[in-house]
């Protein structure tokens, strides 16, 4: 498929799965398509926790899946963990990150839990049966940030930790806005100026896969702008460890001299603030900085493109 597709290869190609969705069969073909990086979305090794996520695998599943993903040399296995469950404790989710490190995945991903809406979980939220508390989020992103470091997982984004060499390519050049083709119902692009998102209905993807598909036949569809281009770049940029170079976005998105002057002193105030440092020309969030980067996303100054 690599070949029949024209693709370089050394690319790295991720594909998604349920613990539940593994067969031999289907390992054996995507690993015969070319295929070399798993992500399998564990979500929780807690059978009680898991039942109130609405998943329908358990922690056997999981360990069956993965057993069976190694069998076929796939260059790199992601886990995804979510945390902030309704009943999870702290000690809870420490035995979660053990668990998965204890099967020695190359990356784990870190989730908190989000409520989307027409799933049981959001109409209880909605009823007032359950709360969201943000002090307790806060503390189970900073016991991962503690813990999966000092199990050999170095924390390259908020949300994401990996060996070394091992960070996800696509996570990576999705943050720095550069472009990218989404393939398959639901699979998002960015490309040529534009992003959008593939119909979510099979059989609508399917039409427009024979007949070719219009702006309107997209779920979502958007003519980006240098503007938007750049505040996604920063705003990403600053949830990576590494952080950004300002210089470098105000030459690659043509930002005025007035606007980086704004930016720099907002900088500054974060640093005040202990929730920023400055290494040359790199702007990094302290990990009290981390911990609120949502907050600090909706701070920001707006852009002015000189």
């Amino acid at each position: 498929l690599i070949n029949s597709l024209k693709l370089k290869r050394d690319i790295e190609w991720t594909i998604e799965i349920a613990p539940n969705e593994i067969t031999t069969e289907k390992l054996s073909v995507l690993a015969n398509a070319g295929v070399n990086r798993i992500s399998l979305g564990v979500q929780t090794f807690d059978p009680k926790l898991m039942k109130a996520l609405g998943r329908d695998h358990g922690p056997q599943k999981v360990h069956e899946a993965h057993s069976r993903i190694i069998e076929y040399n796939f260059d790199s296995v992601n886990f995804d963990l979510i945390f902030g469950i309704p009943g999870q404790t702290l000690e809870m989710w420490e035995r979660d990150m053990l668990e998965a490190v204890e099967l020695e995945p190359d990356h784990i991903s870190t989730y908190c839990l989000t409520f989307e809406e027409d799933t049981s979980l959001y109409y209880r939220l909605a009823k007032g049966e359950l709360s969201i508390d943000q002090e307790k989020e806060a503390q189970f992103y900073e016991r991962a940030w503690e813990l999966l470091p000092s199990k050999g997982y170095q924390q390259y984004e908020v949300s994401n930790f990996a060996r070394p060499s091992y960070e996800c390519v696509h996570n990576v050049n999705t943050w720095e806005m550069n472009e990218w083709i989404g393939l398959g119902p639901s699979a998002c692009s960015q490309f040529n100026g534009k992003r959008w998102k593939n119909p979510s209905n099979l059989e609508k993807w399917a039409e427009g896969i024979s007949n070719g598909f219009s702006p309107k036949d997209y779920d979502e569809f958007q003519v980006m702008t240098l503007t938007g281009f750049a505040e996604d770049a920063l705003l990403f940029g600053l949830r990576m460890n590494d952080g950004v170079c300002l210089s470098t976005l105000g030459e690659r998105f043509h930002l005025s001299s007035d606007y980086l002057e704004e930016v720099r002193d907002f900088v500054s105030k974060l640093q005040a603030e202990g929730l920023a440092v400055k290494n040359e020309q790199r702007i990094m969030l302290t990990l009290q900085g981390r911990v609120r980067a949502d907050a600090i996303a909706v701070e920001m100054p707006e852009y002015q493109i000189g």
